[in-house]
C-alpha cells in the first residue's frame, strides 16, 4: 500500500501523537524524509524514556530493579486500548509474522494497512541509525561498504566501531575474537559523514550508492 507524501506524513503525525511523550527523541526517517512523493510505510527513529520498577525475585527472593522501556510500555498499552494494532506482514508463501522484537515494532492504525516501523536508538547510536532507517537501501549499503572498504570503522550491531585487526590478519567484513575494537559515539548523522570522510548529503539527494561522494572529490556539499 502506498501513499501520497502529505498523506502517509499525516498519519506519522498522527501516531507521533500518541508516543511522543514517551521518547526522548525522535524523528521520521524512511522516504517520508527523503521527501518521495509516494511512501510504502512510515520509518521512525526514537530515544526513548526509562523507567526502573522492582520485580520479586523468586517466591521469597528481595525486590529486583529492572529497568523498562516507556516506549513499549505507551505501544502495549495503546495495543490493548484498540488505538492501534501490530502490524500484519506475509512472507512470500503468505505466511503471517509480527515484528515485535527489542530493537524495532511494527505497528498500524485500526482498520488502516499502512505500517509504522519504530525504531530505537540511544545517544551514541543515533547518527547512524538515522542515516540506515533514512535510506535509501542502496545508499545504506553504499555507506556500509564504504566503510569497510576505505576506514576503520565498521556498523556492528547497530553501533559504530573502530576495528584495530590483530597482527597479521587482514581486513574483514567479519569482526573476528582477536580484533581489537572499540565504540565510535556518533551523535548526529553529521558527525556520522565526517567520521567517513564523506560529503553530507540531505536527505532528499541519497538516492543510491552513487550518491556517496568522498570529500577529497568535492570543495563543497553537493546538495
Amino acid at each position: 500500500m502506498r501513499l501520497a507524501r502529505n498523506e502517509a506524513l499525516m498519519k506519522a503525525h498522527r501516531l507521533l501523537s500518541m508516543i511522543c511523550d514517551a521518547c526522548e527523541k525522535y524523528e521520521i526517517a524512511g522516504s517520508i524524509r527523503r521527501k518521495r512523493s509516494t511512501v510504502g510505510d512510515a520509518e521512525i527513529v526514537a530515544i526513548p524514556y526509562f523507567d526502573h520498577e522492582k520485580v520479586p525475585r523468586g517466591l521469597f527472593g528481595a525486590p529486583e530493579p529492572i529497568k523498562i522501556n516507556l516506549l513499549w510500555r505507551r505501544l502495549d498499552n495503546l495495543i490493548e486500548q484498540g488505538d492501534l494494532m501490530k502490524a500484519r506482514y506475509l512472507d512470500k508463501n503468505g505466511r503471517e509474522s509480527r515484528r515485535w522484537g527489542e530493537i524495532y515494532r511494527g505497528v498500524s492504525l485500526p482498520d488502516d494497512s499502512f505500517k509504522f516501523e519504530i525504531f530505537t536508538a540511544d545517544h551514541e547510536n543515533w547518527g547512524l541509525i538515522l542515516m540506515i532507517r533514512t535510506g535509501s537501501a542502496g545508499f545504506s549499503r553504499g555507506f556500509v561498504t564504504h566503510l569497510l572498504r576505505k576506514t576503520d570503522l565498521r556498523a556492528h550491531q547497530g553501533r559504530l566501531v573502530r576495528v584495530f585487526p590483530h597482527a597479521g590478519e587482514k581486513k574483514s567484513s567479519e569482526l573476528l575474537a582477536c580484533d581489537i575494537v572499540e565504540t565510535v559515539p556518533v551523535r548526529s548523522e553529521h558527525s556520522l559523514f565526517e567520521l567517513a570522510g564523506l560529503v553530507f548529503r540531505y536527505p532528499e539527494f541519497r538516492d543510491n550508492a552513487e550518491s556517496i561522494v568522498p570529500e577529497r572529490e568535492g570543495e563543497r556539499c553537493l546538495n
